[in-house]
């Protein structure tokens, strides 16, 4: 029997080690090395196989959290908060899932009392049950849960209390009821294990609810994050309306003195004051440069957006090429073209200060019927990672698409990122919101 616990021990503890950093690696997104399985498995032995934990039986789970606290800071580089949670939930959850493994071990001794065959196989089966359930706990949770980039510190830390909670609960429950990790007192009643077994499920299902209360925090901290951009976009992409407008004001009141203008050079030239003349033609010219757009979409905002960007783009080097006539009917308005220009054109000027070779950026546009394309094609380094899901930027623009009912399409090969834009132009968003309304 004390080979067997030994062996049985040595095993249990190399994959709960396992599991926990793994579960560790994910919930934080870091890449788990073996060099950080070869230290925690040879710390969790060195803890287990000690005179200390003879003195000391219950420090044993101490011993595991430090341990990968430890190895969260070391090894992985997550912050304190990060690594205190994360190791407190990977002991906790994996203590849970032995304690109830060993209730239900409980309810069915009786059954193999005096039979070791049975005895025997039970202890494996209940070791390899509490490593399928921690497995699966672990794998919900970091499917939903992610400590990668946490809002705040401080919200990190507010998971610190319910878990130490909980695993104070699941402690006690391990230290009075089950000293070692099985065992078998007969005198135990029927329906202590029982209560025993719901009490730790229970503990379960709220660690679930706490951990989904602590996502729903994190988006609304994250939704106050994105709102409050959205609010500093919405605040300069006006600015290019009031501009434009402003501008429009200038070229309508330029070109109703156009005559007076004129008259007052071929006063000029009747006189003979050539070079009264040159000076004023002089300053004509300055004057309809300064109403003048380096781009022409059609559109005076997108117009105003598009030179602002573009001139970022020139000073870094990067090569433009615009090719587009942008629909005059007015049905989409300026505010959510510059929202698609703005957003596409930040993404491709920051994509091409990533790159070392030549960058440019292309935009073209074109209206088949009731639909108007937009295509938006920029250099990025080719070791740039896969497009991700759609963030504050793209969603943006998506958002804009969908209003319209279009769609957004992107993607990236062999060093060129391509983004397009569908909207059907036919569209009054107005009757959208209606409809979905």
């Amino acid at each position: 029997m004390e080979w067997f616990l030994l062996l049985f021990n040595i095993v249990t503890i190399a994959v709960q080690g396992i599991l926990q950093l793994l579960f560790m690696g994910h919930l934080t997104e870091k890449r788990v090395k073996l060099r950080h399985f070869a230290v925690c498995l040879a710390m969790l032995y060195c803890a287990g196989f000690t005179d200390f934990l003879e003195a000391f039986p219950d420090s044993a789970i101490l011993l595991n959290i430090l341990t990968l606290y430890i190895l969260g800071r070391l090894g992985l580089k997550n912050n304190r908060p990060v690594s205190c949670v994360t190791a407190v939930l990977a002991v906790y959850i994996a203590q849970l899932s032995f304690g109830l493994m060993d209730s239900v071990t409980m309810l069915l001794f009786p059954v193999i009392h005096g039979n070791a065959p049975l005895l025997y196989l039970l202890i494996v089966l209940a070791a390899f049950l509490s490593s399928a359930l921690c497995a699966i706990c672990f794998r919900i949770i970091s499917s939903h849960i992610t400590l990668q980039n946490p809002p705040q510190g401080l919200l990190t830390w507010l998971l610190l209390p319910p878990g130490l909670f909980l695993f104070a609960v699941e402690f006690y429950i391990l230290s009075v009821n089950y000293k070692s990790v099985v065992l078998f007192p007969g005198s135990l009643q029927l329906r202590k294990h029982i209560m025993l077994l719901l009490l730790q499920a229970l503990g379960l299902g709220v660690l679930f609810c706490s951990l989904y209360a602590y996502r729903r925090i994190c988006e609304s901290f994250k939704a106050q994050a994105d709102l409050a951009l959205l609010e500093q976009e919405k605040h300069s992409l006006k600015n290019y309306v009031s501009q434009a407008q402003i501008r429009y004001e200038k070229t309508r009141s330029f070109r109703h003195d156009v005559r007076n203008y004129l008259s007052v050079l071929d006063g000029f030239l009747r006189d003979g004051s050539i070079d009264q003349a040159r000076d004023y033609l002089k300053n004509l010219d300055a004057a309809a440069g300064e109403l003048s757009f380096p781009v022409h979409t059609g559109n005076p905002t997108v117009d105003i957006l598009l030179g602002d960007k573009l001139e970022l783009a020139k000073t870094d080097g990067t090569a433009v090429d615009i090719s587009l006539k942008l629909p005059q009917d007015g049905r989409i308005t300026d505010l959510d073209w510059c929202v698609i220009f703005a957003n596409a054109l930040d993404n491709a000027i920051r994509a091409c200060r990533q790159g070392n070779n030549s960058k440019s950026i292309r935009i073209s546009g074109e209206q088949q019927g009731d639909f108007y394309m937009l295509e938006f094609e920029n250099t990025c380094p080719e070791d740039q990672p896969p497009v991700p899901d759609f963030g504050i930027g793209l969603g943006n623009i998506k958002s804009v698409a969908l209003k319209y009912a279009g769609a957004v399409t992107a993607g990236q090969q062999h060093g060129l990122f391509r983004l397009h834009v569908l909207l059907d132009i036919s569209v009054q968003p107005e009757g959208i919101s209606k409809q979905r309304a």
